[in-house]
């Protein structure tokens, strides 16, 4: 009779064994799902991320202006509302010849 009980008692140990082996199995396949779609959605970010700062001349509601937008996409540099789109353009190409041989000082 004590080897019957311990022959079920160790079916019982083996089979709650499996389960957690099924369940770890299947919680690293989400795991692994999941990161790959995060992976996914970073690599589609990063490639429609622009990958030098760049200029843009756009239109307002009070005429031409220009921005700088950084790398990540954020702006950090504005211009004043011109009269024309030419005049927004002269501005941006005035900065970018002008900006690197200027000197950091308190206003």
């Amino acid at each position: 009779m004590t080897w019957i009980v311990l022959l079920v008692l160790f079916a019982a140990i083996l089979t709650f064994a499996r389960l957690i082996r099924m369940r770890h199995r299947r919680e690293a396949i989400e795991t692994r799902r999941a990161f790959e779609r995060m992976t996914d959605e970073t690599t589609t970010k990063e490639v429609a991320m622009p990958r030098k700062p760049k200029f843009e001349v756009y239109r307002a509601r009070d005429g031409w202006r220009w921005r700088l937008r950084s790398i990540n996409g954020r702006v950090i540099a504005t211009g004043e509302a011109h009269g024309r789109k030419r005049d927004a353009e002269r501005a941006v190409h005035a900065v970018r010849t002008t900006a690197p041989l200027a000197e950091v000082a308190e206003a």
